[in-house]
């Protein structure tokens, strides 16, 4: 260390993370040339902020530090970005004097004592702070709102096991992404959640909040491009109404949650075009209540999951692929949709890699131009169908898919060659329950 660094006068990225340390390492940085080790109350941090001025970005997550060595960061007064997640820290030291730092990674931090999260108010220019899965207090939340240079804020797997609070959080007007998810959150979305105007990211998921969501001024966050609130309590409306003007939303998951018949008044056509949209495990109530309608207005769509619903009485929305060009994994199983044949696009969907349309009622044969409808098929799920006749010899390229599942059908009839015999192979090829020869 000591003929490494005393060459490294202008050096401004250092990364020591995942390297076991402890403080005595500190001892070798004395070889910073600028530095006279023989001064009074330096120790090895001190020795390193002062022989490295220009130090940008500092990496020292995953060894084996403690507090003490927070005290000692104050002389890096460039610095930037410091990362800092899986060691020893309990909060009892602060960390001041870093008036330029931007981005803050304590990541699997014990918190233990709230000196340090204190501290973050004298950080002017902080932009960015990462402490998921850490140990914090539950009233972090109501003390953070000082922070208003605060862009990124990301607190997943923190477990306060509270209700949200009505303050602190929802001061940081320029917030751009926040991740509360995995916290045991209950109660609902305050209504102070739309003051976050600036707001593009938000992740709410797996906790127990509750309650429509129509009326949680989730409608007020405009600049919003990411919406995740899979695995909670609540009730989301067919027609996704209340989303409507958010005309800069892609992604969209609600997995996990219930949805509702929507009130008759609410608009009909969004001004968004979804990327993603997500909604498996949500059955309807009534069952009768619809399918999510306003996807037919949607025709950017990459991702589509709307497994394990029962859409009963509704017809199979072949709409789907022919709506969306770019259409890359659709996932429709056990939807319950009624007895109908499966309509393939007139154009190709050449994007196509994962089909799952497995435990409907899909009857009827299979397109003998399925390959070159979507030439780019990998995985082929329509296990659980009424379907029937033969299978068109364009699958004898089926042994190239990763999963060919066309299992427990009305399917008879002599192989394609390719495909092989055995009910399920290496490959991933299940044709089992069918009357093939």
């Amino acid at each position: 260390f000591q003929v490494l660094t005393s060459g490294l006068r202008n050096l401004k990225e250092l990364y020591l993370s995942y390297s076991k340390f402890n403080d005595s390492i500190l001892s070798f940085f004395s070889g910073f040339s600028t530095l006279n080790s023989e001064s009074t109350g330096f120790n090895g941090f001190q020795v390193l902020a002062s022989g490295l001025r220009n130090l940008k970005e500092l990496a020292l997550s995953y060894n084996k530090l403690n507090d003490s060595i927070l005290s000692c960061l104050d002389g890096f007064s460039t610095l930037k970005s410091l990362y800092l997640s899986s060691n020893r820290f309990t909060g009892s030291t602060g960390l001041n004097g870093l008036r330029k730092l931007e981005t803050l990674n304590l990541e699997y931090t014990d918190f233990k004592e709230s000196i340090f999260i204190e501290s973050l108010g004298a950080l002017p220019c902080l932009e960015k702070v990462f402490l998921d899965n850490s140990s914090l207090p539950a009233s972090f939340l109501r003390s953070i709102g000082p922070l208003s240079t605060l862009k990124v804020l990301s607190l997943a797997g923190v477990d306060f096991n509270s209700t949200l609070p009505a303050q602190g959080w929802c001061e940081l007007k320029n917030l751009e992404q926040l991740c509360l998810s995995g916290n045991n959150l209950k109660g609902v979305l305050p209504p102070c959640l739309g003051n976050l105007s600036s707001l593009q990211v938000l992740d709410v998921s797996y906790n127990q909040l509750e309650g429509n969501i129509a009326f949680s001024h989730l409608s007020h966050l405009t600049q919003l491009q990411y919406l995740e609130v899979s695995n909670n309590y609540f009730q989301v409306p067919l027609s996704f109404g209340s989303f409507m003007n958010l005309s800069n939303l892609k992604f969209f998951a609600c997995d996990n949650n219930e949805l509702i018949v929507a009130p008759s008044f609410q608009p009909l056509v969004p001004k968004f075009q979804l990327r993603a949209f997500s909604a498996s495990n949500c059955t309807p109530k009534p069952l009768k209540a619809g399918f999510p309608n306003f996807l037919q207005s949607q025709h950017d769509l990459m991702f589509v999951d709307l497994s394990h619903n029962k859409f009963v009485g509704e017809p199979f929305p072949s709409w789907l692929f022919e709506n969306n060009r770019k259409l890359n994994r659709l996932y429709l199983r056990d939807t319950l949709f009624t007895g109908s044949p499966l309509q393939l696009p007139q154009h190709p969907t050449p994007n196509l890699q994962t089909v799952d349309m497995s435990g409907n009622n899909i009857h009827g044969q299979i397109a003998r131009n399925i390959c070159s409808i979507f030439p780019s098929l990998k995985n082929f799920m329509m296990a659980n169908n009424s379907l029937t006749g033969q299978v068109s010899s364009t699958f004898s390229l089926a042994s190239s898919f990763l999963w060919f599942d066309i299992s427990n059908n009305r399917l008879y009839g002599m192989l394609p060659r390719g495909i092989g015999n055995s009910s399920i192979s290496s490959q991933g090829i299940d044709l089992s329950r069918n009357h093939f020869e």
